[in-house]
């Protein structure tokens, strides 16, 4: 893929000044950087984009070089700006704390202050938890409200989640309330790998009790049995999970809570088996309709219907009555509803009977 013209990428005109360059990088840096975008690829990269744009652009040889030449400024050998093993999330970080960071100007407090009320959003959050509730047949056919009682922990009534008591905390004296510490490991060559993490003491909150909390001893939280109602959809199959954002455990004191995932298991039933959105019932008729022929009334997950056999159904035959299974889920209409035919050989015969069927041979 060819790449973006470094003025494009930071948004600026070719005769931009460097004060220019440097807000424009700084705006795009911060709403971009790693930190600020966990797990996100397309973040990092547009991140890694701008960082390699202003390290070519604020620098007057390489912006010099690069506006003559444009990005074949990179193989003019020793003279040019191509990275040997190419430009990489480690490079840009290190660009970013080389010149944001405190190293190269700057106070060490920069970045923090650069990535201001941030702290409290990356205070720890809750963990997800996992259950299974298992539902009737009837009640996938129908959908709605399901309880459950699950243990889990839940914010403090006394400290309100804070872990503070009475609520009252104060700047923690660790990261003197940016809720973040700045860490570096070397990298060889003598260089050092600059990174960001949320602060041991106060778990990128800023803030820490000023005295624990008496009823969670500064936890934030206490575990309880809690009775949760989730809306069941019509047609919900077996292995299906419904996430239920913010039901899960309780994050460290201020942090949000987790999520519960709930998985549903339907349940056999007695009268209907289930093939994804149709149903089957087995029937059973006695031997004289399936030769003859007849109506029959057929339970259905909605009340009952009549279908008709027709003269001389071989059992194991299915009738399908169409529209009388499962709903779809997430979609229109319903599956079917197949009539699986046995067929009733009566033990005993009385002596008419007997003669009648023995005509009925003698006829064949």
């Amino acid at each position: 893929m060819a790449q973006r013209d470094y003025y494009e990428v930071l948004g600026l005109k070719k005769n931009a000044s460097s004060n220019e360059i440097t807000k424009a990088y700084r705006k795009r840096a911060l709403k971009y950087h790693p930190d600020r975008n966990l797990d996100d690829k397309k973040a990092e990269e547009k991140f890694k984009e701008a960082t390699e744009a202003y390290e070519v652009l604020s620098d007057g040889e390489k912006k010099a070089q690069y506006d003559e030449f444009g990005h074949d400024a990179q193989d003019l050998g020793a003279g040019g700006f191509r990275y040997t093993s190419g430009f990489d999330i480690n490079d840009a970080m290190n660009i970013f704390m080389r010149d944001f960071g405190g190293r190269g100007g700057g106070s060490d407090n920069d970045i923090f202050s650069m990535f201001g009320g941030m702290g409290g959003s990356r205070s720890q959050r809750g963990e997800n938890l996992e259950y299974t509730v298992s539902i009737p047949l009837k009640k996938a056919y129908e959908g709605g409200k399901v309880s459950i009682t699950i243990p889990r922990t839940v914010d403090c009534s006394d400290c309100k989640g804070t872990g503070a008591k009475g609520g009252k905390l104060k700047t923690c004296p660790q990261c003197k309330g940016s809720g973040r510490i700045q860490s570096g490991r070397s990298a060889g060559m003598g260089q050092m790998f600059m990174s960001i993490g949320a602060c041991p003491s106060c778990g990128g909150r800023g803030k820490t009790a000023a005295k624990p909390c008496d009823r969670c001893g500064g936890r934030g939280s206490r575990s309880e049995r809690s009775n949760i109602s989730v809306t069941v959809p019509r047609g919900i199959r077996s292995g299906k999970k419904m996430r239920l954002r913010g039901k899960g455990n309780a994050g460290g004191p201020g942090g949000p809570p987790g999520d519960l995932y709930l998985g549903v298991e339907v349940t056999d039933d007695e009268k209907f088996r289930r093939e994804g959105d149709d149903l089957y019932r087995d029937i059973i008729i006695p031997f004289y309709k399936a030769i003859l022929g007849a109506e029959i009334e057929v339970p259905t997950m909605k009340g009952h219907s009549r279908v008709k056999v027709p003269a001389g159904i071989q059992p194991g035959t299915k009738l399908r009555m169409k529209g009388k299974g499962m709903p779809r889920m997430g979609g229109k209409g319903y599956g079917n509803l197949y009539v699986v035919i046995g067929v009733n050989i009566p033990k005993r015969l009385s002596e008419k009977q007997r003669e009648l069927i023995a005509e009925f041979e003698r006829s064949e």
